[in-house]
């Protein structure tokens, strides 16, 4: 028994000092004059300087010093040329990156293909978890009280399961994931189409020039510099500065890759296995208070759901290939009259991408859900649009290791999906874009960058520096954060709770005697408060120890207690390597969800 302890203890010993070193590596978590990391958005970190505005080229937000700045969105001509910031792609990511380019005395133009701000877009129409990350942006830009207002505090989501038989409805339960963390700020359910709203006003507050309605058709390297054209007419704009906020599939990203000279290694994302990759999705459109039947009770009347109420119906199906579900996320402020969205998220295999008319689809919603009255709610142009629409799907996991360059006299940087994109299972895509908006702040901010463009790449390359580990480190949380939740598997989903479970009784217990580090709770409990990076470094420790316990274990099951002891640490050893080899592979790590 001493002779097996030794190694163990070796493995412990070693294992706590390179934890020690790597802490002491980290970068830190909290940034100067900028509130909301490690702490609740409240001002735990707060300096008395406005954040994200601190160069002294351009005033505070003057909603943080009790003005209202009224400045006109100013429309460009077709026959100016445009000179200052491009900014092409006008969701969360694009219009938080003009504002702050605004505020810091830029003259900004956003390109979008939307017809309108805020409009509701059934293939789009998702429902963002703006967490504390988020809320750095928009409490620093006076927005996080109307963010709230317009969306639903996590603090009153519940989850109400609607089932075929005689289940019936399960009271309404708030779920562990959803719980707030003692001195955290809570998070806030809003739609995509009503946060657009509240940061296009902003924007057009700050002197932000939208373009709506406009498509970037090509983008060419010309006159020492980058011309970018658009679509239904002859203007080209000439920018200092361009940004890629323009999602998964970015013309800014493909263009620096085909100007890279490298091939665009670089500008290439590197994708990712995960488990909910590849899954298809499509949202019908209900009504916010549409009614359900409790099966376990023939005598109760129809129950009105509420729209900030977060629901899911199951079927009476049971077979993989026909069970379904209808997800209904909080979406609406109790009492409203806008639509929410029923998500419908299968495997490309499932029989509901076979059906090929409206009539088809009904008759296979009716039969799957009794508790629900299809035909009140869905009409048949309704079906037949949804069928004839194509099903989107989930991407894969996947970031790009080079997010700036320069062209000639035009500097370049991407940010939000254009960098890192994964799927839904984490509840990051929002809050992980706005981060980039924070950082890339900060780089201007520590550079002295003048809205002539005087030190910008010197920015470009500390928001480089900064933003490219986090925009790794997030994709790869995203591998193995939660992607069993959308009912691939039932044993997995147990799988990964059990998981979750021993990791956070196993940081309880090592954190009361001083050995914290070690073990860490799963990646995805630790997101809060904490930088990308440092959460999967400590998700990657704790799997290194799990592994090194798991060889030992394994090692005294396959050698007797004679075994000398170089015999027994060669055992060890190749347990080790076997196990660490399991467990990076991809496809058990997104099996196991954090095991790995």
């Amino acid at each position: 028994k001493m002779r097996l302890s030794l190694p163990l203890a070796a493995c412990v010993v070693l294992l706590q000092v390179a934890a020690w070193q790597a802490e002491a590596f980290t970068v830190p978590l909290s940034i100067p004059g900028v509130r909301g990391y490690g702490s609740s958005h409240h001002g735990l970190l707060s300096t008395s300087t406005p954040p994200l505005l601190h160069s002294g080229r351009r005033t505070a937000p003057p909603t943080l010093r009790g003005q209202r700045h009224t400045a006109p969105a100013v429309m460009c001509s077709s026959a100016e040329q445009h000179e200052g910031a491009l900014v092409v792609g006008g969701g969360p990511v694009g219009i938080a990156a003009a504002t702050m380019l605004a505020y810091k005395g830029w003259d900004v133009t956003v390109l979008d293909k939307r017809e309108a701000a805020g409009s509701f877009e059934v293939e789009r129409a998702y429902v963002y978890l703006v967490t504390d990350r988020g809320q750095v942006f928009t409490d620093a830009y006076g927005m996080t009280q109307q963010v709230f207002e317009a969306g639903i505090s996590n603090e009153d989501f519940t989850m109400t399961r609607v089932y075929a038989d005689k289940q019936g409805m399960t009271p309404p339960s708030k779920p562990m994931m959803a719980r707030t963390e003692p001195g955290k700020s809570p998070s806030v359910w809003i739609t995509r189409s009503q946060l657009l709203g509240i940061m296009d006003k902003k924007a057009r507050e700050a002197g932000v020039k939208i373009q709506y309605g406009t498509s970037v058709t090509d983008i060419q390297q010309k006159d020492n510099g980058v011309v970018v054209s658009t679509d239904g007419t002859t203007k080209e704009y000439r920018p200092k500065l361009l940004l890629g906020c323009d999602g998964i599939v970015s013309s800014v990203r493909n263009f620096c890759a085909e100007t890279s000279g490298d091939g665009g290694g670089g500008f290439k994302p590197k994708k990712l296995w995960s488990a909910s990759s590849g899954l298809n999705y499509k949202m019908l459109v209900m009504p916010p208070d549409f009614k359900v039947k409790n099966m376990s009770d023939s005598d109760t009347p129809l129950v009105s759901t509420q729209g900030d109420r977060s629901y899911n119906l199951r079927s009476v199906h049971k077979e993989r290939n026909k069970a379904i579900e209808l997800g209904f996320l909080p979406s609406t402020a109790k009492g409203s009259a806008s639509p929410r969205t029923a998500n419908i998220i299968k495997p490309a295999w499932h029989m509901v991408w076979t059906l090929k008319t409206g009539e088809e689809l009904l008759k296979y919603l009716e039969e799957s859900f009794p508790q629900l009255d299809i035909r009140t709610y869905i009409s048949a142009e309704q079906a037949d649009a949804w069928v004839s629409n194509k099903a989107g799907a989930f991407p894969p996991p996947q970031y790009v290791e080079k997010l700036q360059t320069t062209v000639g006299k035009t500097s370049i940087a991407l940010l939000g999906d254009s960098i890192h994109a994964f799927p839904p299972d984490i509840g990051q895509g929002v809050n992980a874009g706005l981060e980039d908006v924070v950082d890339f702040e900060r780089a201007f901010t520590g550079a002295g960058v003048t809205s002539d463009g005087m030190g910008i790449e010197d920015a470009l390359r500390e928001y480089q520096r900064v933003r490219a580990p986090e925009a790794k480190a997030v994709a790869h949380i995203a591998q193995i954060g939660f992607p069993f939740q959308y009912s691939q598997s039932v044993w997995r989903v147990k799988l990964f709770m059990l998981n979750l479970l021993v990791r956070t009784a196993l940081s309880t217990v090592f954190s009361k005697i001083g050995l914290g580090s070690i073990f860490n709770k799963n990646a995805i409990m630790m997101i809060s408060g904490n930088r990308y990076s440092a959460v999967w470094r400590r998700a990657e420790r704790t799997t290194t120890v799990l592994t090194c316990a798991l060889a030992v274990a394994l090692s005294r099951l396959l050698l007797p207690l004679e075994a000398s002891l170089a015999v027994r640490t060669a055992v060890v050893g190749v347990s080790w390597v076997l196990l660490w080899g399991v467990t990076k592979a991809t496809i058990v790590r997104s099996w196991l969800s954090a095991w790995a």
